[in-house]
């Protein structure tokens, strides 16, 4: 029966836009079993990705609503549903694995759940993940702040102070990747405190103990500070973003999984690519350190960008000291969904789950 359960939640989380597949070895079961007890499992199996009463889930499975909603609440606390707020009423939803359930986590990480998330990744999730090029990826990379020229012609969706300064609520916690890494005896000297979450994440993130609340201008001191480390902006894939990465290419589980493709930007559907004048650059191989898809080169005497694989992240025109690098608009590139919701019924068209 419990294994009968759990099979059932792997499926109904694998239908969620972002999938949960199964791997040769059944190491997501193993995943499953320990974050749920059969009786969560069972709960979650019957949830819905839209937020609705513990009345309604309770109607659903035939529970006391009363029980159903106290059961609800603990199952939030550990990061395996979703909860949130509207007009004075608590609503509870279904929670993807990726991108949820696993960055709940983040405080509850420990060495062996970060081992099976790893042989998972590599097993079955990133052999789904991106199944053709072009296809919608929750997050996306947005350029730093210090490449950005006023010829760009930059929407608000793609500068960074622009978005911070729209949100009424940010928190800030870890980043699980990095959580990861160093319980994976790969710990990271970049800073650790730099994934954010906006509105009702934010909310979430800061009444369950998971994050800490900061204000516009704290945020961006962090942004600024990463920008000068040469991390990488990732927002999620909307023009209203609910969250925001900060990346580092040695623990990335995102940009790990971008690397593999022959051309990165496919994958993104990167809206900038960096470009080198040959006069400027005098070969010091800066850009050439920096850059997290191993997009340049030197070729006769001069730095040189495949714009297949510069996803456009700009960490390279931040650190060049001769000013010879620039980001160009590249172009037919698609703008993102207005809102979460509409990436995720894009992802699930993809997926064919829709």
């Amino acid at each position: 029966m419990d294994t009968d359960v759990y099979r059932r939640l792997q499926k109904h989380l694998d239908r969620l836009p972002m999938g949960f597949p199964q791997s040769e070895s059944g190491v997501e079961m193993e995943i499953i079993r320990k974050l749920f007890n059969p009786e969560e499992a069972e709960i979650a199996c019957a949830m819905d990705v839209r937020p609705e009463s513990p009345i309604a889930v309770a109607e659903r499975l035939g529970r006391d609503p009363e029980e159903t909603r106290e059961k609800l609440m603990e199952m939030s606390r550990k990061g395996l549903i979703f909860r949130t707020e509207r007009d004075g009423e608590t609503l509870f939803s279904g929670a993807a694995f990726v991108v949820g359930i696993y960055e709940y986590q983040v405080k509850r990480m420990d060495k062996d759940l970060a081992e099976k998330k790893d042989r998972y990744l590599k097993e079955a999730f990133f052999k789904e993940w991106h199944p053709k090029v072009g296809a919608s990826s929750f997050s996306r990379v947005m350029p730093v702040g210090k490449s950005i020229t006023p010829d760009l012609g930059i929407k608000p969706w793609e500068e960074i102070r622009s978005i911070v300064e729209a949100q009424e609520r940010i928190a800030v916690t870890d980043c699980i990747c990095r959580v990861k890494a160093g319980l994976l005896g790969r710990p990271c000297e970049k800073p650790m405190e730099t994934c954010f979450a906006f509105g009702a994440g934010a909310r979430f993130y800061i009444e369950n103990g998971w994050a800490r609340e900061v204000s516009r201008e704290e945020a961006l001191e962090i942004i600024d500070k990463c920008e000068g480390e040469g991390m990488v902006l990732s927002p999620s894939n909307a023009q209203a973003p609910v969250a925001m990465c900060i990346c580092c290419p040695c623990c990335c589980d995102v940009l790990h999984s971008i690397k593999r493709f022959p051309k990165p930007a496919m994958v993104l559907n990167s809206g900038f690519c960096s470009e080198i004048d040959p006069d400027k650059c005098l070969a010091c191989e800066t850009c050439i350190e920096r850059c997290p898809m191993e997009a340049i080169q030197l070729s006769d005497g001069s730095a040189v960008v495949d714009d297949g694989r510069c996803i456009g992240c700009g960490v390279c025109v931040s650190a060049c000291p001769e000013e010879a690098v620039q980001l160009i608009r590249r172009e037919a590139v698609v703008d993102p969904p207005q809102r979460i919701g509409h990436l995720f019924k894009q992802m699930a068209v993809e997926r064919g789950k829709a």
